[in-house]
């Protein structure tokens, strides 16, 4: 069977739905903006109706081990029908099942993508699409436990629950895996440089495109177009608890929003991952991340 899912991997709040909204544009490769709502070759991870359809019955009323268990033979189904690459958005941190299978199925798995953001502005971000404070997003950030829409006694959420563990092990347990093909991209890079590293990406991803075609998918993908896109016709990936989705998409929010104390105890919990990203210093000290092509961070 040939691999032909490509995941596009990240904590939440960090660059996920932008990456997917960009290779819907540059692989429709339309004069105008790809409509937010109907992404071409686009899928989510945790879509429990897509799930629900590639195993044939309702998952309702499964544990969240079962789901879990049975999500790389969905991921199989899926790939077996497939005849160009499915790029799939993916919040869950890479780990195996109870049963000791990858949930997110190696032997599909054509290229992986993954987007990692400084963790400081994660909080904010995180904090204004969950409607929660951000001592309760800071305190997720450093819990091994957390997970993503974690699963009620009623059952039938839209969304499947997702392991996301702390931050630093979720960019670990991507970054530093040698099951996949693995392109690891700063969210601040992109938007420093997103002709350099969006191109990188396509590059990597084997996408046909020239120079003008990825200008324009860049452009159909900018916070400008997708702001305009969600006020006027919505975007049903926006909680219903949120005022908006994309909200500002800045880099450096962090500096006027969390106060000295918080900033420490985003830096005492996430330090050698931070450090090994550029986002502080030897001495943990906040810097300007610096945009690196060459040796691809």
């Amino acid at each position: 069977m040939t691999p032909r899912i490509v995941w596009l991997a990240s904590y939440p709040k960090s660059g996920n739905t932008w990456l997917r909204v960009f290779l819907s544009n540059l692989t429709q490769g339309t004069a105008v903006p790809a409509d937010l709502n109907k992404l071409a070759h686009s899928a989510i991870s945790s879509d429990r109706h897509m799930f629900d359809q590639a195993l044939g019955f309702d998952t309702g009323d499964l544990s969240t081990a079962e789901c879990a268990r049975l999500r790389p033979v969905a991921y199989r189904w899926m790939n077996a029908q497939l005849t160009e690459p499915l790029y799939c958005k993916a919040h869950d941190a890479c780990v195996a099942a109870d049963n000791g299978d990858w949930i997110m199925a190696p032997d599909v798995t054509r290229k992986v993508i993954y987007i990692l953001r400084n963790p400081l502005d994660v909080v904010v971000s995180l904090a204004h699409h969950n409607q929660k404070p951000l001592d309760n997003v800071i305190d997720n950030l450093g819990d091994p436990g957390t997970r993503a829409a974690r699963q009620k006694a009623s059952g039938q959420a839209p969304q499947l629950e997702q392991i996301l563990g702390t931050w630093s092990d979720h960019v670990q347990s991507w970054t530093q895996n040698e099951l996949f093909d693995t392109c690891v991209v700063r969210y601040e890079d992109l938007r420093a440089d997103p002709q350099g590293f969006f191109g990188r990406i396509t590059t990597f991803l084997d996408v046909p495109h020239d120079s003008t075609q990825l200008s324009d998918a860049i452009k159909h993908a900018s916070f400008d177009v997708l702001q305009t896109q969600e006020r006027e016709s919505g975007f049903r990936e926006r909680p219903q608890n949120a005022t908006r989705f994309f909200r500002r998409g800045r880099v450096g929010d962090w500096k006027t929003v969390l106060s000295a104390a918080q900033i420490d105890r985003v830096i005492k919990d996430h330090l050698p991952v931070m450090q090994k990203f550029g986002y502080v210093d030897e001495s943990g000290v906040p810097v300007v991340a610096k945009a690196n092509l060459e040796n691809g961070q």
